[in-house]
């Protein structure tokens, strides 16, 4: 009362009255904004999950956020950005050859089209691809793969063994056996023995 009565002395009544309303109206305003028209300041909700493994080269996470429609609550709001996801291709080869690209580790983009080729070494030949463990059935030395996956691929080399000479005419007919590596199924972990007939075929009864 005491600096009420200070101000009175002091102070028009008019000019008290305009001091009085003003206050009243900037308090007025104050709790308009941090009640009415910002509610949103109220609203608190949780940070965004971790986002998603790459697949598609798309990955997604959910975020939360004030939703005005709903009263400003937490809403939540699945986000998507772009990536890359890459792959490796470990290249390997048997003695007897080399790969382009070279044995080793390489990583590519998932997609990527590569092209693999075997060279053999002088007196040896390019026998067949593994991938992954299996067989994959072709004797082109160049291949083209796309990259969905990791890959081990092993380029398979042998010795180039012709078979013998034939023997002079009039040389009895002897079958012997001879070794061929495993080239036709991927599960064949046994050598494969081929029978080859020196001299006359004609000559060896039952067969």
């Amino acid at each position: 009362m005491r600096n009420l009565s200070f101000f009175k002395n002091k102070l028009p009544e008019h000019i008290l009255l305009v001091i009085l309303v003003g206050s009243l109206f900037l308090v007025a305003i104050v709790l308009d904004y941090f009640i009415t028209l910002k509610p949103s300041i109220f609203c608190r909700c949780m940070g965004p999950t971790f986002w998603s493994t790459c697949t598609n080269n798309i990955q997604s996470r959910v975020n939360q956020k004030c939703d005005s429609s709903t009263n400003y609550q937490c809403q939540p709001i699945t986000e998507t950005q772009f990536c890359t996801l890459n792959y490796t291709l470990t290249m390997t080869s048997t003695t007897g050859g080399t790969t382009d690209p070279v044995p080793g580790t390489y990583s590519f983009i998932s997609g990527n089209t590569i092209t693999l080729t075997a060279s053999p070494s002088s007196g040896y030949l390019f026998r067949y691809w593994i991938v992954n463990g299996q067989n994959a059935y072709t004797l082109e030395n160049s291949i083209t793969i796309n990259l969905t996956t990791n890959l081990i691929v092993q380029a398979v080399f042998a010795l180039n063994q012709p078979p013998p000479p034939p023997p002079p005419p009039g040389t009895p007919a002897i079958m012997q056996w001879y070794n061929v590596p495993s080239l036709i199924e991927s599960n064949q972990s046994a050598i494969v023995q081929s029978c080859f007939v020196l001299g006359n075929p004609g000559q060896v009864n039952g067969y």
